[in-house]
Order: structure tokens, then C-alpha cells, then sequence
């Protein structure tokens, strides 16, 4: 898969050194960043499409997914394929796919289903990888410094309103900045 945030350096990020088989990223938002810098988006929900479209990611809506499953995602061939539960609310799908995006290019080579795992907010036992997903996605969404510069002066569903995304993904964003 070529694609032009490849082509343009956007994936030369650090990697652990004791992953044998397994590239760890080590700064997620980092990534986040340079990505926003190199698209320059005017809004979050053109920035995820433009995104998607250059890692060739496809997304389909599934209304047959129950309440506890936000998306999946998988290789088929040359596409990846997120499958978006559409019972979510549009900020929420943002970040979800903002989330999956994070695996898709931190994760890829190790890239897989599990639909037994919950994967939303709340939960206490996220795994690494997911840390470093929802770490790209809240910043890829919510940059930091106008985050830093927001939070003081909007409560929690204004700043969710602002960025597009819902409440929980502010709430995990304030946690990871220590702020909240």
C-alpha cells in the first residue's frame, strides 16, 4: 500500500527497539501531528476522509453491529475495510474512526479482530495499543495546544461540541494531558 502520507515521510516514526517482530510506536501524537500539518484541514471530518482516502481505508456503515461494538477493523487485500456501527453519534464516529486510522497506521502489521474485547473509554483495561490509538486519535482531533487553550473556559460537552467528538473522548484526552 502506497499512499501519499507514506510517500511523504509521514510514517518515519521512532520505534521500540525490543519489538522483534512488533513495531511499537513510542509517540502517537507525534504522528497525529504531522499528519495535520501535512494536510492542513479546515474541519475534523474532512481531515478523516482525506486520510482515509490516502491510506486507501474503505468505511462502511453496519447497522447489524450490537450497542457494545463501535467499529472492526481488517485488511482485504490492497483496502483497509472499518466497519462503523451506525447507532453512534456522529462525534462519537469520528473518533472511533479517527481510532481505527491510529491502528491502521501504528498497528498494521499486527492488525486484527477481536469483537470479544469492548473497546470504548470507560474501560480500564485498554491495552497498549489501544492507549496509542486513542492517544492519536484525541490528538489528530483535539490538538493539544488549542485543547490546553480551550479547557479552561468550556466545560466538557462544550469542548466536545467545539472538536466534533463526544464527551468521553474529552474526558480521555483531559486524563492523558493532566488537566482534567
Amino acid at each position: 500500500m502506497r499512499s501519499y502520507l507514506q510517500s511523504n515521510s509521514i510514517t518515519n516514526i521512532e520505534a521500540s527497539p525490543e519489538a522483534s517482530n512488533i513495531i511499537i510506536i513510542t509517540n502517537p501524537a507525534l504522528l497525529a501531528k504531522k499528519i495535520r500539518r501535512k494536510l492542513k484541514p479546515k474541519n475534523n471530518p474532512r481531515l478523516i476522509a482525506d486520510i482515509a482516502q490516502s491510506l486507501n481505508i474503505v468505511i462502511c456503515h453496519v447497522n447489524s453491529f450490537n450497542k457494545e461494538i463501535n467499529a472492526v477493523c481488517f485488511k482485504n487485500k490492497q483496502h483497509y475495510i472499518i466497519g462503523l456501527n451506525t447507532q453512534n453519534g456522529r462525534g462519537k464516529n469520528l473518533f472511533v474512526i479517527a481510532h481505527e486510522i491510529g491502528h491502521v497506521l501504528l498497528h498494521a502489521k499486527i492488525l486484527s479482530i477481536n469483537l470479544t474485547k469492548q473497546h470504548d473509554l470507560t474501560n480500564k483495561k485498554f491495552s497498549a495499543m489501544d492507549i496509542q490509538a486513542n492517544t492519536f486519535a484525541a490528538e489528530l482531533l483535539m490538538p493539544e495546544s488549542v485543547f490546553r487553550d480551550k479547557h479552561p473556559n468550556m466545560n466538557i460537552e462544550e469542548l466536545a461540541n467545539h472538536f466534533d467528538v463526544h464527551q468521553e473522548a474529552v474526558s480521555f484526552w483531559s486524563r492523558q494531558l493532566e488537566i482534567g
